[in-house]
């Protein structure tokens, strides 16, 4: 009888269920020419957009701090410059085409990750319904983390579905720790991630599952302490992607835009940020347990207002920020009363800053102030 290695017999049979390597360059080009058509339509760079391509400026004329941003995605500026830096395009063109590769490059994974759990033939349906998806292609051309960031998460649960040996976890370690410092909300990933680690140990047993999983662990840890680190060494400020999180369900609650520009710009008495200062004393859960019926409602909004816009037809769709016609008077509010009472009760507000939004870094002043709205980024 001929013994497999440990390696061999923990990973899963690639020819039984993964899709050929011409299937997956036939869904990527697929994808890839469903986007390019889109990116002559874009004029400005849009919403966020604006402090990416702010940040990946700054990157490239050697101040590394938009890397340590306890705010905005960590890893996202740096991809804009280095694609920047390797084409020659104008930071905003650089986001939009790492976002568009990104983008094509998440069907095929998407594909290879359901036919490897379901199926080749769910995962052929799978890579071309993500490749035809309108609201992934709108997303594919924005200088904004949404494809990037999906592309990591879908190649951490492949690499951990692949292979359950040492490699596959390191694998999965690698691909998750880079959405962790793209995005906080890959945590939720991670733990799915270690839970199928242990049902996994339960039926093969802890011996054959530990290296993996072991890997895993400590490079997602490594990859967080070291983004804690350098938060630390540029701001002064610990954090662990909580920051981000917390002022963002304090915009959300706002009900409209030009509320959410308010809580998003205004400063103290002491001419600080607010909502950095509040973001940074308070916790979700904290939050979250003095205002569990504010916070229910917000989450029955989001999900109503998701299923919503998962009915829109691109490019019958509205601007990044506005409401679709499907939309208007159709979701109730998920704030009654005055806005931010709990928030406000934190931390004073006072004026917002007018013509400009404030970075909400409260640490040190911001050397690079970026635009607000949907103002363009000037082109060098």
């Amino acid at each position: 009888m001929i013994q497999k290695r440990p390696d061999e017999a923990h990973a899963l049979p690639v020819e039984g269920s993964g899709l050929t390597a011409r299937v997956s360059t036939a869904l990527f080009l697929f994808a890839l020419v469903l986007r390019l058509p889109m990116l002559p339509v874009r004029r400005l760079v849009e919403g966020d957009g604006v402090h990416y391509a702010t940040l990946a400026r700054a990157i490239l004329e050697g101040d590394l701090s938009g890397l340590a941003n306890p705010y905005w995605s960590n890893l996202w500026p740096g991809i804009i410059a280095a694609t920047a830096w390797i084409t020659h395009l104008d930071v905003v063109m650089a986001g939009r085409t790492a976002s568009l590769l990104a983008g094509s490059a998440l069907a095929p994974a998407t594909a290879a990750l359901a036919s490897h759990s379901l199926g080749r033939r769910t995962g052929l349906i799978a890579g071309l319904l993500v490749a035809g998806h309108p609201w992934l292609i709108h997303f594919s051309t924005l200088v904004f983390t949404e494809s990037f960031f999906a592309l990591l998460l879908v190649m951490a649960l492949l690499s951990s579905v692949r292979r359950e040996d040492g490699p596959g976890g390191a694998a999965a370690g690698a691909w998750a720790g880079l959405a962790l410092i793209t995005r906080p909300e890959a945590s939720a990933v991670i733990a799915a991630i270690t839970l199928g680690f242990l049902r996994r140990a339960r039926a093969a047993g802890y011996k054959a599952v530990f290296p993996g999983a072991a890997l895993f662990v400590t490079i997602v840890l490594a990859f967080l302490l070291t983004r804690v680190l350098v938060v630390h060494q540029y701001f002064d400020l610990w954090d662990f992607g909580g920051t981000k999180g917390t002022a963002n369900l304090f915009v959300g609650l706002a009900r409209t835009d030009a509320e959410k520009e308010r809580v998003a710009t205004e400063v103290t008495s002491e001419g600080q940020n607010a909502l950095a200062k509040s973001a940074e004393e308070t916790t979700l859960l904290g939050f979250a347990s003095e205002n569990p019926e504010l916070v229910a409602r917000h989450v029955r909004a989001n999900l109503n207002e998701f299923t919503a816009s998962a009915l829109r037809v691109f490019p019958f769709v509205s601007l990044v920020g506005g409401r679709p016609p499907l939309w208007e008077g159709g979701v109730a509010s998920p704030v009654g009363g005055p806005l931010h009472r709990p928030l406000r009760d934190r931390a004073p507000w006072s004026r917002a800053v007018s013509g400009r939004a404030t970075s909400p870094v409260a640490a040190r002043p911001d050397p690079h102030p970026v635009c607000g709205g949907t103002d363009a980024v000037p082109h060098p």
